[in-house]
């Protein structure tokens, strides 16, 4: 994944701060209002479907601990079958809802970015050549379809991590306070993607 591909600074750049960008990328994201509400809900099944396996898992070995019976141990491998059936095919429809959405978007943004360049006088193009005012907004938002894509992974995980958490703490807040400690390195990992993908 080249984030930096295309991206070489144009005297006709501009610098955007963080709440316009973001209000910038929410005006086109608002036609797919529907989509974006099925990816939250598919991204928050996923994510507890993942969260169950481990607990699924932790329980059932408990009850064979307590009574060694067959039915426990093909009850646990159907529930994983299960879980794992639901997880391929919820990251499957999570996956080709975002590619549409994203694909849309992108034919939005280019759109307006090609409207934005033609409204320029012609000595706009004599000093910058029109096939590489092209080529920039096609690999900028190749970019930005990354970088969505990305996001919604990150967001399933974190989403994911914050379930497991959740669990956690019920079993030992002890060895849990001992996970979050190493919180901070996250923060300044996700502190520096921002600024990547920016």
């Amino acid at each position: 994944m080249g984030f930096y591909r295309g991206l070489d600074t144009e005297a006709y750049d501009r610098q955007y701060n963080d709440r316009e960008l973001v209000g910038r990328m929410l005006a086109y994201f608002k036609p797919h209002r529907r989509r974006v509400l099925l990816l939250t809900l598919l991204i928050s099944a996923i994510a507890l479907m993942g969260a169950g396996q481990p607990y699924i898992v932790s329980a059932g070995l408990d009850l064979l601990v307590e009574s060694p019976r067959i039915e426990i141990v093909l009850g646990i491998v159907a529930a994983m079958i299960g879980f794992g059936v639901f997880n391929w095919a919820g990251n499957w429809l999570r996956r080709r809802v975002t590619a549409r959405m994203i694909g849309d978007i992108i034919v939005a943004m280019r759109r307006d970015a090609f409207e934005a360049s033609v409204q320029h006088d012609m000595s706009f193009f004599d000093e910058f050549r029109s096939g590489r005012i092209m080529s920039r907004i096609t690999s900028d938002t190749e970019e930005f379809a990354q970088v969505v894509q990305l996001v919604t992974d990150v967001l399933s995980q974190l989403l994911l991590v914050f379930i497991l958490l959740a669990v956690l703490l019920r079993i030992s807040w002890q060895l849990t306070t001992l996970i979050l400690v190493l919180a901070p390195l996250v923060v300044l990992l996700a502190s520096g993607f921002r600024r990547i993908a920016r």
